[in-house]
């Protein structure tokens, strides 16, 4: 991690990174892709190619027409491959945890007005138990904060409150009535905090994860059968907008075909 002093626009930001790259005796020709969050600065900072446009004259073009096929008696040959062309539509990556907060976020706001109300409640009672020493020393469990930035912290209060539910009932508010829905809430994000604790990696790539785990949260998406159809049809929405391009983005795809972790 490097600080700067310097106002964090899209400028010094890439003026940064040049710095950063000399340092390790690296320049942008050495790099295919960045990883970055996804706000407007990054996005800004890094949204140009690496690689200068090849101009190919159609008359040396002998790939095969796109509707017409390979005849049986046509030989097949592996194809050499440069990686800079195939990765060559974008230098920044999206941080997928990011994205992932996104998403969660994105479905957070498409709750029916019971669960949100319910994620209020819960948010009151960490609230309440944090500004009072007395209720902290009385009850089996001390309340996790629920977080400003990142989503899990949210769920591990929900799943706090719903594993203790007893004691919320009688310190902070909660109905017998609230465990139901609060259940189906516990139950429907967990996989979604597997997913960002199965990404979350300091030293090791976990790029070819991507798709699986998306593919296993649509399929959760789908069978829920504790909430509502119009907030499953939001949620999955919510998916395509904000992961709809890994299935034709090659850097991903390659990454799950290729990792020895799926074979």
């Amino acid at each position: 991690m490097l600080h700067t002093c310097q106002l964090h626009n899209a400028a010094n930001t890439r003026a940064k990174f040049g710095e950063v790259l000399s340092v390790y005796g690296m320049n942008e020709d050495d790099l295919f892709k960045v990883v970055s969050d996804n706000a407007s600065t990054m996005k800004k900072a890094f949204a140009v190619k690496l690689w200068e446009e090849d101009q190919t004259d159609d008359e040396n073009d002998t790939s095969v027409p796109e509707n017409e096929e390979i005849g049986d008696q046509d030989e097949v040959q592996d194809m050499e491959v440069e990686l800079g062309d195939v990765f060559e539509e974008s230098l920044r990556l999206p941080c997928s945890i990011h994205t992932l907060q996104l998403l969660v976020k994105d479905i957070i706001a498409a709750m029916p007005p019971r669960y949100r109300n319910l994620l209020v409640k819960c948010k009151l009672a960490a609230k309440k138990q944090h500004m009072s020493q007395k209720l902290t020393e009385v009850v089996t469990k001390v309340l996790p904060e629920h977080g400003t930035t990142r989503w899990n912290g949210q769920y591990t209060l929900m799943k706090c409150i719903l594993d203790h539910f007893e004691e919320a009932v009688q310190y902070f508010n909660f109905t017998e009535s609230d465990r139901a829905p609060l259940a189906a809430l516990v139950k429907f994000f967990a996989p979604f905090f597997k997913t960002t604790k199965a990404w979350e990696a300091d030293k090791v790539a976990t790029i070819h994860n991507v798709i699986p785990f998306l593919l296993v949260l649509e399929r959760h998406i789908v069978s829920s059968v504790e909430v509502p159809a119009d907030f499953k049809n939001l949620a999955l929405a919510a998916l395509e907008k904000r992961f709809g391009m890994v299935t034709h983005d090659p850097f991903y795809l390659s990454a799950t075909i290729l990792s020895a972790h799926g074979k």
